[in-house]
C-alpha cells in the first residue's frame, strides 16, 4: 500500500567512508490520521554485490575472512562470508561480481544467477545487495585473489565442502551469506 510522504530537506550530517544524512520528512500517520514531520537518518552507501561461488571440481563453495570492524565488540572481527564488494558509479552489477570475485577469490566468472536484490538494513541504509551465485572450475583460477593492498583488503579464502552445508547453515553469522546457502539449499539440491 503506497502512502503519501515526501522529502521536504536534507542535509549532510558527516561525510567519510559513510555518508549521514538526516532527513526532515512528511509521511502519513495512521495513528494520528494526518500527515505528521519526522526526522530520520539515513547512512548513504553504494549498492553492493554478493556472490556464492562453487567449485564444481571440488565440491566446495569459496568464502572470504576478512576483518570486519563492526563486529569487533561481539567477536574477533573476522567473519566468514561469501565474496563482497561495493558497486562503482554506473557500473553494472554483474561487471561488478566479476571484478570482486577476480580481486578476492582470483576467479574469472563469466556467467552468475542472480539470487536477489535486498536492503541489507533498511531502517537506516540505502545500500541494496545483489546476490548472485556462480559454479566455477579449477580453470577459472587464474590468481591468488586476496583483495587489494591499495584498499587495505587482506582477504583469507576459506573453502568448505558443499557436504558441510547444514553445518554452514547454523554457523554462518553474516546475512547475505546465509541467505546465499539457503537459496541453494532449496534451489541447487
Amino acid at each position: 500500500m503506497q502512502k503519501d510522504h515526501k522529502i521536504i530537506k536534507e542535509e549532510t550530517v558527516y561525510r567519510g567512508f559513510l555518508d549521514v544524512m538526516k532527513g526532515h520528512i512528511k509521511v502519513f500517520s495512521e495513528r494520528e490520521q494526518q500527515t505528521v514531520d519526522i526526522t530520520r537518518e539515513a547512512v548513504y552507501k553504494n549498492d553492493a554485490v554478493a556472490i556464492l561461488l562453487r567449485n564444481t571440481d571440488t565440491n566446495e563453495f569459496i568464502f572470504t575472512q576478512q576483518f570486519r570492524y563492526p563486529t569487533l565488540t561481539q567477536n574477533d572481527g573476522y567473519l566468514i562470508e561469501i565474496c563482497a564488494g561495493a558497486i562503482d558509479f554506473n557500473e553494472d552489477p554483474m561487471h561488478a561480481v566479476q571484478r570482486e570475485c577476480l580481486e578476492e577469490t582470483g576467479y574469472d566468472v563469466q556467467n552468475a544467477t542472480l539470487i536477489s536484490t535486498t536492503y541489507v538494513s533498511p531502517g537506516y541504509s540505502t545500500e541494496r545487495t545483489f546476490i548472485y551465485y556462480a559454479e566455477v572450475t579449477n580453470a577459472q583460477k587464474v590468481s591468488d585473489g586476496g583483495g587489494i593492498s591499495e584498499e587495505t583488503e587482506e582477504i583469507e579464502l576459506v573453502v568448505v565442502p558443499d557436504t558441510k552445508l547444514d553445518e554452514l547453515l547454523q554457523t554462518v553469522a553474516d546475512a547475505k551469506t546465509l541467505l546465499a546457502l539457503q537459496w541453494y539449499k532449496i534451489n541447487r539440491l
